[in-house]
C-alpha cells in the first residue's frame, strides 16, 4: 500500500494481478511469510554484491594480464575478499539477530533471568510474551541451530 500509494481493496483487478508480480505481499510483519520475504531480499542483496565484485574483480584481472599495469595481486583479488566478508558479516548478523529475537521470547533458554532486574526501558513495555509452551521453545532452539549453523557453514564454504 506504502508503493502504490492506495489500499489493495481500492485496486482493480489487473492492478492487483500486476502488484503481485512486481511485490511480495505480506499481510503482517510476523510469521513465516514475513520471515521467506525478508530472506528473500536479503538474499538479493547478496546477489548484487556477488555481482558486483565478480565484475570488478574481471576487469581489474584482465587489465593486470593483458595491458600489464603491473598491480599487486592483491589489489586485484581485493574486490573476492571484501565480497566474503560481506557474505560471512551477513550470515554473523543474521545469527546475532535470531538470536536475539529468541532472547526476547525466551531468556531463559539462554540462562538470563527472566524475572530479574529489570531495566528502566524494559518497565516500559507492557507488552510481556506470553508464556511459551514446549513445542514453541523447541521451534525457537531450532530456529537458533539452523541460524548458527548456517552462519559457520558460511564461513568455511
Amino acid at each position: 500500500e506504502l508503493a502504490i500509494e492506495k489500499k489493495i481493496g481500492e485496486c482493480t483487478a489487473a492492478e492487483r494481478e500486476d502488484i503481485h508480480r512486481r511485490y511480495i505481499v505480506v499481510p503482517t510483519k510476523s510469521g513465516p511469510l514475513y520471515d521467506a520475504a525478508c530472506r528473500l531480499r536479503d538474499e538479493a542483496k547478496m546477489d548484487i554484491i556477488r555481482i558486483l565484485a565478480r565484475v570488478i574483480f574481471t576487469v581489474l584481472l584482465v587489465l593486470n594480464l593483458d595491458l600489464d599495469v603491473g598491480w599487486s595481486w592483491w589489489l586485484v583479488f581485493l574486490p573476492m575478499f571484501a565480497m566474503a566478508g560481506c557474505i560471512v558479516g551477513s550470515a554473523f548478523g543474521n545469527f546475532a539477530k535470531t538470536q536475539s529475537e529468541a532472547v526476547k521470547r525466551d531468556p531463559a533458554m539462554f540462562g538470563l533471568d527472566p524475572n530479574g532486574e529489570e531495566s528502566s526501558y524494559s518497565k516500559m513495555d507492557e507488552n510481556k510474551p506470553a508464556e511459551l509452551t514446549d513445542e514453541e521453545k523447541d521451534e525457537l532452539k531450532a530456529k537458533v541451530a539452523q541460524s548458527a549453523y548456517r552462519a559457520v557453514g558460511t564461513c568455511f564454504s
